[in-house]
């Protein structure tokens, strides 16, 4: 009797276990389907947009910007490739061409000159490159357009793809758009204009489009609607620039990029971002018509970026590709202590501002934290120039600033404009006086090429500020110089920094027509 009682009792308890078990299955099941109904599904058809950049732009680093659109995407699970057809042309044609990778070479700026070197060096890698894209099939191409020398190949590309896939649809990005606008629709670039920032932008259209809605509600767009072209609100930009993932740089292989500073076994660096925008207006220079205003990540972010791409990339080499580094001094020296305090072995160069609040001690710390080289803007060695160009620091505080610079173990590079509108002969052996003065401080300079009007600077947007008139063929002058008297002092700076300075002779021709580079507009 007792046994059938346990039994009984057996039973029940495996009919509840069992009974539990199942409630419990489908409680887990119920979770499954509320937690994936919340997930944002990933369209398969997302990994087919592509983001590119075309010749000719730096061979010296990945470019940075399509590595940040790749992570932000990827945070709004919207997958990419990313190709830089530029890097691909660097790895593919001969010696006897990488000409067209010099820093002041002028073919794919003169129309002439890149239809008849696209025909004989570009265009059998340029069919490889199509026929790349067109196996993938992409739904969207994002194309970068950085500098008027990106516009030739980028528009053979999308000419040439939309006969390949008729139902692509492409999107232009990057600085040029904020000047261009209208224009590339006009001329059939692209079918959408994105002129704020990508990151905040292309996700957005690129979900609109998906779901066959009107990107009218966003922000910084200009595209061709059923009425003509359609351009929405301003862009907004982003203000907490921490709350971007770090780039990605999965699609690139980082050691096909060269670099010019070599200071561990590793020849390949990774470029990085502190700010965006910049602390300065100089009168020669556009920034700010791309960066409104001035932002800097924090330095504890920059920190953790550091880390993130060491382990990642297996890279202890880095590059600030930023308009400077010491826009902020607070997030700098927090940068740097938290280097030196982790004693994470790192090296890096920067761009830097003379700025008379910077001191021994600073420099020190960013050597302790990894850095040995700094590019400084000081473009003249003439207070009066300087002062033209918006630029007013004294030699005083720059022969102050090299010498504290120079005591930290840092190596320094100038950078020098030759040539500007108000630069008279006098002005101008003020600067190489200055040069000699500051040289045993300095590790290089860089003279030239001349001064440049750079589309959307003061100089170019106001020429009759400074008395700029032009001749027939277009080229600038003042009462102060023209362009044959510009190319002479461009010779004759570059002959005086020898003896002084590693410093690269540029030939004449090259310099005339960098010249004319930026005055056209279209």
């Amino acid at each position: 009797m007792l046994k059938d009682s346990l039994r009984g009792i057996q039973v029940l308890i495996r009919i509840r276990l069992f009974v539990f078990s199942k409630i419990k299955l489908l409680i887990l099941k119920v979770r499954l389907i509320i937690k994936k109904r919340r997930m944002i599904p990933i369209d398969k058809s997302h990994k087919k947009l592509i983001l590119c950049l075309f010749p000719l732009f730096s061979k010296t680093f990945p470019p940075i910007g399509l590595a940040y659109l790749k992570s932000q995407l990827k945070k709004d699970r919207i997958s990419s490739i990313c190709i830089d057809f530029n890097n691909k042309l660097y790895q593919s044609v001969s010696k006897s061409d990488l000409y067209l990778f010099n820093e002041v070479d002028d073919t794919f700026i003169e129309s002439e000159k890149m239809d008849k070197c696209f025909s004989e060096v570009i265009k059998p890698h340029f069919k490889i490159w199509v026929e790349s894209v067109v196996k993938i099939r992409p739904k969207y191409i994002a194309i970068s357009i950085i500098l008027e020398r990106n516009e030739y190949i980028t528009e053979h590309f999308v000419r040439e793809i939309r006969k390949k896939i008729p139902s692509i649809e492409i999107i232009l990005g990057g600085p040029m758009c904020l000047l261009r606008k209208e224009a590339y629709i006009e001329r059939k670039l692209g079918d959408y204009i994105i002129l704020g920032e990508g990151e905040i932008v292309l996700p957005q259209l690129i979900k609109t489009l998906d779901r066959r809605e009107s990107p009218k509600s966003i922000p910084g767009l200009i595209y061709l609607g059923k009425k003509g072209i359609v351009k929405t609100d301003e862009p907004k930009f982003i203000d907490d620039l921490d709350s971007l993932s770090f780039p990605d740089f999965d699609d690139f292989d980082l050691k096909e990029y060269e670099s010019s500073f070599v200071t561990s076994n590793q020849s390949f660096r990774v470029p990085i971002i502190f700010s965006r925008g910049c602390i300065g207006n100089c009168a020669f220079c556009n920034i700010h018509k791309f960066w409104p205003g001035f932002r800097t990540r924090t330095g504890q972010n920059v920190y953790e970026e550091v880390r993130y791409q060491m382990y990642k990339y297996n890279v202890n080499r880095f590059v600030f590709h930023d308009s400077l580094i010491n826009g902020d001094l607070k997030e700098l020296t927090t940068f740097c202590d938290l280097i030196f305090e982790k004693k994470i072995k790192i090296s890096w160069s920067a761009s830097m501002r003379i700025r008379p609040d910077m001191n021994q001690d600073l420099f020190d710390r960013m050597y302790n934290a990894g850095c040995r080289n700094v590019n400084i803007g000081l473009e003249s060695g003439s207070e009066n120039v300087r002062r033209d160009m918006f630029k007013p620091f004294t030699n005083k505080q720059v022969l102050d600033t090299v010498k504290m610079i120079n005591k930290s173990g840092i190596k320094i590079h100038i950078m020098i404009i030759v040539g500007f509108p108000t630069e008279s002969d006098e002005d101008f052996q003020d600067s190489l006086n200055f040069i000699r003065k500051i040289s045993k401080y300095v590790n290089s300079v860089n003279f030239g090429p001349s001064c440049m009007l750079t589309e959307g600077s003061f100089i170019e947007q106001y020429p009759e500020k400074l008395g700029i008139t032009f001749d027939n063929d277009g080229n600038w002058f003042t009462k102060y110089n023209d362009l044959p008297k510009r190319l002479e002092r461009v010779k004759q700076a570059n002959e005086f920094g020898k003896g002084l300075f590693d410093v690269k002779d540029r030939p004449k021709k090259r310099i005339e027509n960098m010249e004319r580079t930026l005055l056209r507009t279209k």
